[in-house]
């Protein structure tokens, strides 16, 4: 594939995965040094994910398939806003990088998440700010805006859940200029390439392409690999008691886990000093 095109799948599998990740379900945190392993056969594709930092939450991981590696750092941030306090601004701080086996690499910032009805009102799910892509080696970015139906007439101007933007050839920035570039502007535009919109609910356009549809294409679903490490998620005694739908071991198996947990980081911070 071209620079242009490789770019395209790649803002494809961003946003075609994100009405799968706008859940509201109360998660289990995961411990210090939780790891997950699990893979997709048909497509030869390995997931490694680890916790590596509690205080502040902070995940690694590392997608592998022949034709490249996708890895990152996330710190997770659950920032309270607004005046009464209703809203919780969800952010994976850190970046995605994918890198080809011709060379070609690409950097990836996903949007926020926002959560409105935390103390009263209705219970609302939305992405707001920024998806962006870049290539920096081919000066090709995409910069995506979530709630903002831009220019593009076929997108209502009142959901919420509509994206709009661009992908184009980029200027580089002078490096001797401390200021960023403003990408929700597209200060650094040179060539337009084409436009991108959609619905994160429903459908993604990229120019005269529709790479996703909701009615249309089935998310493939991962395995866990059968011999994960011992530190594997499916090994923990709480999850193993949801699962048998017995809510009163699993709440005491999650209270000694966090007392171990409290227990651990003092023989560290002992050790030291």
């Amino acid at each position: 594939l071209d620079p242009v095109e490789r770019i395209k799948r790649v803002i494809s599998m961003f946003i075609a995965a994100l009405h799968l990740g706008a859940g509201q379900l109360k998660p289990f945190n995961p411990l210090l040094g939780e790891t997950y392993q699990a893979h997709f056969p048909e497509h030869g594709i390995t997931i490694d994910l680890e916790h590596t930092s509690h205080h502040p939450p902070v995940a690694n991981f590392l997608v592998v398939h022949k034709d490249f590696r996708m890895w990152g750092q996330f710190e997770f941030i659950a920032k309270l806003e607004g005046l009464t306090r209703n809203v919780i601004l969800m952010m994976q701080e850190g970046a995605t990088h994918i890198q080809f086996s011709d060379g070609q690499k690409l950097t990836c910032f996903a949007p926020y998440l926002h959560l409105e009805g935390m103390m009263h009102g209705d219970r609302t799910a939305k992405f707001v700010r920024n998806l962006k892509v870049s290539d920096d080696t081919n000066r090709i970015k995409a910069v995506v805006k979530f709630g903002d139906a831009g220019h593009i007439k076929e997108l209502p101007k009142k959901r919420t859940d509509v994206f709009s933007g661009k992908l184009y050839k980029f200027t580089p920035q002078d490096p001797t200029k401390k200021k960023k570039v403003d990408d929700l502007h597209f200060a650094d535009l040179e060539t337009p390439i084409c436009d991108i919109y959609g619905s994160w609910l429903e459908y993604l356009k990229i120019g005269n392409e529709e790479p996703f549809n909701v009615n249309r294409d089935i998310p493939t679903n991962f395995i866990p690999v059968q011999d994960p490490l011992p530190s594997d998620a499916r090994f923990r005694e709480d999850l193993i008691w949801v699962k048998r739908n017995n809510k009163i071991h699993a709440q005491q198996w999650k209270l000694l886990l966090e007392v171990r947990q409290r227990y651990e980081k003092k023989l560290r911070q002992d050790g030291a000093k």
